[in-house]
Formats: structure tokens, C-alpha cells, sequence
């Protein structure tokens, strides 16, 4: 979608996903784009972090900008992104204090991006 990807939210590779996500555009690296297929495209296997949940209206809000080390890591090469990403949002949530660690943080791993 020109406004972000869904992602099909997967704990386990080669099963269904279990829920779908929303990465806004603007969560996906620091740097800005004009469309998510500057970075990601459709069936695209990616790690990010969850920013909110939403029970009541089944929403989860992701992000990969958040485990960029560097400002725009994400459009230069993501790989290096997935791959450090439990370190980023670990050090993340180190930064963000006790009610951050109780509501995000957590990384999805092989979430398909439906963009």
C-alpha cells in the first residue's frame, strides 16, 4: 500500500501467520521515502519490532527504523538490519525505561510484507 505494508505476522517458518501488522511507511527508516517499494516489496522475509498492540481492534504497529544503526541502513542494505535487530531492540528498550519494556519491543521474526 502506498501508505506502508501488512505483514504476515509468523513465529514459525512455513506456517500460516498467526496475525498481521502494520509497518507505516514512515516506520520503515529513518530517511524518507516516497514508496514502500523503495525498501520492501511483496513476499519480502523481514524482521521488525513491535511498537503497540491493540487487542480490542486486532492491530499491531511494527517498525524497522528503530533497529537502524545508522540513519537509513534500511534503503542501503537491510540485511545487516534483520540481522542485528534483537541486539537493536534490546538496546532500545534498555533507553526506554521500565513501561516501554512492558508494551514493545519484542522482534518479529519472518513476517511476509504484503506492500
Amino acid at each position: 500500500m502506498q501508505y506502508g505494508a501488512f505483514v504476515d505476522i509468523d513465529g514459525t517458518a512455513g506456517t500460516p501467520g498467526v496475525a498481521t501488522g502494520l509497518l507505516h511507511i514512515s516506520q520503515i527508516t529513518h530517511e524518507r521515502l516516497s514508496s514502500v517499494a523503495q525498501v520492501l516489496q511483496a513476499g519480502d522475509k523481514l524482521k521488525a519490532m513491535v511498537l503497540s498492540v491493540n487487542i480490542e481492534k486486532g492491530r499491531v504497529t511494527l517498525t524497522t527504523k528503530k533497529l537502524e544503526k545508522e540513519k537509513g541502513d534500511m534503503m542501503r542494505n537491510k540485511q545487516p538490519v534483520f540481522d542485528g535487530a534483537e541486539a537493536m531492540a534490546a538496546e532500545w528498550l534498555a533507553r526506554s525505561g521500565p513501561e516501554k519494556k512492558r508494551r514493545a519491543g519484542d522482534v518479529i521474526d519472518e513476517g511476509d510484507t504484503d506492500s
